[in-house]
């Protein structure tokens, strides 16, 4: 299986994590703000 693509996006107020899974022809995003 390819690896998730990670792009770690930092603000001054919050810092976003946007995560990237290409799955049969589709992607699908899980954002998270820690």
């Amino acid at each position: 299986m390819p690896e998730p693509r990670i792009t770690i996006s930092s603000n001054p107020t919050t810092c976003l994590q946007r995560f990237e899974f290409p799955l049969n022809g589709q992607t699908f995003n899980a954002i998270g703000i820690t």
